[in-house]
C-alpha cells in the first residue's frame, strides 16, 4: 500500500532502518534504543504493511480499542497476491477462523486481512493456530507486520505459547514476564530444548508483551 500524501516519500535509508528494527537478525548492527528515539524525533512511523508508514497524524488518530484486533485464529487460507507498484515486500491475503477475540472489536467468525512480508511466505502462516495482531486502516484490515505467536490449546481450556514469551521480541523490549507451568492438550515441541513443552504463557499475557513492546514502539499505545 501507499503512504498518505505528504508522507509518501520515505527515503530508502529510513525504510531499511525500519525493516532492520523489525527483524532481530539486524539487532547487532544498530543501536536499537537510539534508533527508536531517532524515529520518534522525526515522526517516522513503523511499518505495518509493505512500504507504507504511519504518519504522525495516523498514529495520533489510532484508537487501539477501535483500530486494533487481537485474535487467536486458525489458518484457513493464505495466498500470495499481486503487490502494488513500488512495494518491496510480498503481499498475501490471509483468511482465519476466529477462535478467541483477545482485544478489540470484531463481528463474525472469520476474518480476512492483508499481510506483507519482506522475506517471503509469512512465518505466522506456518502454524495452524496463532495469536495475531491486525489493524484497521482506511476501512481495510492489515496484519501488524511480523507480529504473532504460535499458540496451542491447554487443558484448562485456554490458549498459550510454548517457552519464552519474548521469543519474538527484540531484546530491548524484554520485560519481567516468566514462563509458567502449563499443560497443553497436545504434544507441543519445545524448540529451545529437547522434549515436550511444559512451560509457556497464556495469550492475555502475550498481548501485554506486545502492547508494552513493539506496539508501543510503533506508537499504538502510550
Amino acid at each position: 500500500m501507499k503512504a498518505l500524501e505528504g508522507n509518501s516519500q520515505v527515503s530508502f535509508d529510513n525504510l531499511m532502518l525500519t525493516t532492520a528494527l523489525e527483524n532481530s537478525r539486524f539487532q547487532n548492527q544498530i543501536n536499537l534504543q537510539a534508533t527508536l528515539h531517532f524515529f520518534t524525533g522525526l515522526s517516522v512511523a513503523f511499518m505495518f504493511a509493505g512500504c507504507s508508514s504511519r504518519s504522525k497524524e495516523q498514529v495520533t488518530n489510532f484508537v487501539p480499542e477501535r483500530d486494533l484486533i487481537v485474535i487467536v485464529g486458525k489458518r484457513l487460507n493464505v495466498t500470495e497476491q499481486r503487490t502494488e507498484q513500488d512495494v518491496m515486500d510480498q503481499k498475501f491475503e490471509a483468511r482465519y477462523r476466529i477462535l478467541q477475540l483477545v482485544f478489540g472489536k470484531y463481528e463474525g467468525d472469520e476474518i480476512t486481512f492483508s499481510a506483507y512480508d519482506h522475506y517471503g511466505y509469512p512465518k505466522f502462516a506456518r502454524y495452524d493456530t496463532v495469536l495475531l495482531f491486525i489493524s484497521r486502516y482506511q476501512g481495510k484490515l492489515y496484519h501488524e507486520k511480523y507480529q504473532f505467536y504460535d499458540v496451542y490449546p491447554t487443558k484448562d481450556g485456554r490458549w498459550a505459547t510454548c517457552g519464552d514469551p519474548y521469543k519474538y521480541e527484540l531484546e530491548v523490549h524484554r520485560g519481567n514476564l516468566k514462563p509458567v507451568e502449563i499443560q497443553f492438550t497436545t504434544d507441543v515441541n519445545n524448540e529451545s530444548v529437547a522434549g515436550s513443552c511444559t512451560q509457556g504463557n497464556y495469550v492475555e499475557d502475550l498481548f501485554q508483551v506486545k502492547k508494552n513492546g513493539v506496539l508501543k514502539a510503533r506508537g499504538l499505545f502510550k
